[in-house]
């Protein structure tokens, strides 16, 4: 038996037939060679299934030589949308949402304020002076701290950032406002340069004097439980305590005006313990005089005292200084008192040849007392991160402070030095290769 298989190309081309057999065993083989192809007749098409008996019979018959149907149109799914797509409104509904929250986040202020790093700049070019001046290569930074007051975002961001210290009003301000304390910061920056200028002139040689003033007092105890403990217990205060109290100017001792505290010891060479001084003071918060009558003491060793401990450098704000050289710098509305340091040893590199840093880039800060000492500062570690930033090579830092400032500089190139005075300032710059040649050589003991 023959059988007639048709392949119906999808493409609507030209229909191909061919007759196969049955093989032996059963299989579909090609016809022999020879077998005459029957003549063209009636199209079969198979039906789509097999019918129950489980072969295939004729199907539906088309007219011979009728063309082969158009294959049927499918029309294609349609595409899926990108996952993206299904995102995007989600997204661009937080996105929005987002910006809101910053938007306003930003403008709501809170009740904190940020120590954040500010900026190491250079002193010499805001210096004006009236005496003649030498150029140096080297360059030396006072350092600032910034102190803004905190948005909502600002706090969120300032308690992330490891450079930034979140702090409430009375931290920063204590029991002044924010305005009050500018002013008086600002009053501390103009006391500093005056100061910087005194402790300058007078190490150069120059005749320099003061008027006014007075040593505060910082404490009347002569003795602490705890000797290294200035907080603990007082074990032995001065007989001068029942009249004077921390705080408090001396402004002069029988008649003799005081500036300083080492002005004191000079009036009192004569004097015995037990005998009694008029002291002229100007009590803590008051600007008028007051004359009291204060017992001496025994120091200890063999000297004769009032017996209190002056605050260090501090002294009554009415000083004036008589300088014979017109010393200006200008700093606009930067306040405090902590560029003293850096103040001094510009106006010292200023005014003598040679180069003081030895052509080297050194931040200073610490405040400066008129005995030429050096005093601690606040946002130290602030103040070395804006140090690092301005690629200074090393940092002169109040010597009870070092290591603060050194902790935030390890890691990097900058190398911190601690000093107390400004001698020891000097002696640091030497070491690094800075000329200190036209400075006095200080005084051998």
């Amino acid at each position: 038996m023959k059988v007639e298989v048709v392949d119906e190309i999808a493409s609507n081309e030209d229909t191909v037939s061919e007759t196969l057999a049955p093989a032996p065993d059963g299989e579909w083989a090609a016809p022999a060679a020879g077998v005459a192809l029957p003549a063209p007749g009636p199209r079969v098409v198979p039906p789509l299934s097999p019918p129950p008996g489980g072969r295939w019979t004729p199907g539906a018959v088309e007219p011979a030589g009728a063309p082969p149907p158009p294959a049927p149109r499918i029309a294609p799914p349609p595409p899926a949308a990108p996952r993206a797509r299904r995102w995007g409104l989600p997204l661009a509904l937080l996105g929005a949402l987002l910006l809101v929250f910053v938007a306003v986040a930003t403008w709501i202020p809170t009740d904190r304020y940020g120590i954040a790093p500010g900026s190491a700049r250079a002193v010499e070019p805001r210096v004006d002076l009236s005496a003649k001046t030498f150029r140096s290569k080297g360059q030396i930074l006072f350092v600032t701290v910034g102190i803004p007051k905190l948005s909502v975002l600002g706090r969120i961001v300032g308690a992330i950032d490891p450079d930034v210290e979140v702090k409430t009003a009375r931290e920063v301000f204590g029991d002044q406002t924010q305005e009050q304390n500018q002013v008086a910061n600002l009053k501390l920056m103009s006391y500093s340069k005056e100061t910087a200028a005194y402790v300058a002139l007078k190490l150069l040689g120059y005749d320099v004097s003061l008027t006014g003033g007075g040593p505060v007092i910082q404490s009347m105890c002569l003795q602490f439980k705890d000797e290294n403990d200035p907080k603990s217990a007082c074990v032995r205060a001065s007989p001068a305590d029942a009249v004077l109290d921390p705080g408090d100017a001396i402004v002069a001792v029988d008649g003799h005006p005081v500036v300083l505290p080492g002005d004191i010891a000079p009036l009192l060479e004569r004097k015995k313990p037990g005998d009694k001084v008029v002291v002229t003071i100007v009590p803590k918060g008051s600007s008028d005089r007051k004359d009291v009558t204060v017992p001496l003491t025994d120091s200890g060793d063999g000297r004769t005292i009032i017996g209190f401990v002056p605050v260090n450098g501090g002294v009554h704000d009415d000083v004036g200084y008589k300088l014979p050289v017109t010393v200006n710098v200008s700093t606009g509305e930067i306040s405090g008192p902590s560029a003293g340091l850096a103040f001094t040893l510009t106006l010292l590199d200023e005014l003598t040849p040679g180069d003081l840093t030895g052509g080297k880039k050194v931040a200073a800060t610490g405040t400066i007392n008129l005995d030429g000492s050096v005093g601690d500062i606040g946002g130290l570690r602030q103040k070395t991160v804006a140090v690092k930033e301005a690629g200074a090579s090393y940092f002169l830092v109040p010597k009870a402070q070092e290591q603060t400032a050194i902790d935030e500089a390890e890691g990097s190139s900058l190398k911190v030095i601690g000093v107390s005075t400004v001698a020891e300032a000097l002696q640091a710059l030497e070491r690094i290769g800075g000329d200190v040649s036209g400075l006095p050589k200080p005084p051998t003991a």
